[in-house]
């Protein structure tokens, strides 16, 4: 069953199309593995994270390799991409994504976003194939992350 929580109108070229936020489609915990300064001036990281998690009762890891860039305002913006895996190591999907969040007094960072999805047709999660998702990550000070992704829907 798909619950909209949002929903907002796009128009052009005589068309309208209806998007809404789907249902949660993947769920998962991790944490940050590796760090790398990419330009000290500009305070640019390069960050990867590894994780596991379900995409609709299918187990999976993720790995993300993230850019992170500060932003104005105490922002910052990431890009990232993503491979990820079944339990017996087989690649079944790939990812990139982007996402902006402030920096918290509290430590902990929430960044929310957008991520597109490959995946191989053949596979158990070859719905993901060409998937647009809403994602969230919550970032703790520890490093430890929990990530979600809903499905962005439009009609």
């Amino acid at each position: 069953m798909c619950v909209s929580t949002s929903s907002s109108y796009l128009y052009g070229r005589n068309t309208l199309l209806l998007l809404m936020l789907g249902e949660l489609v993947y769920e998962g915990k991790g944490k940050i593995t590796g760090q790398r300064v990419l330009d000290s001036e500009a305070q640019i990281i390069e960050i990867t994270i590894l994780g596991k998690g379900k995409f609709k009762d299918i187990e999976v890891t993720e790995m993300w390799t993230y850019i992170t860039e500060p932003k104005p305002n105490n922002l910052v913006f990431c890009t990232g991409k993503c491979i990820l895996s079944t339990n017996d190591g087989s690649i079944v999907a790939t990812a990139s994504g982007h996402g902006i969040g402030p920096f918290k007094n509290s430590g902990k960072m929430r960044y929310p976003g957008s991520v597109y999805f490959n995946a191989d047709i053949n596979s158990q999660l070859a719905f993901l194939n060409n998937l647009v998702g809403v994602n969230e990550y919550e970032l703790e000070e520890s490093g430890n992350y929990v990530h979600k992704i809903w499905e962005w829907k439009y009609e």
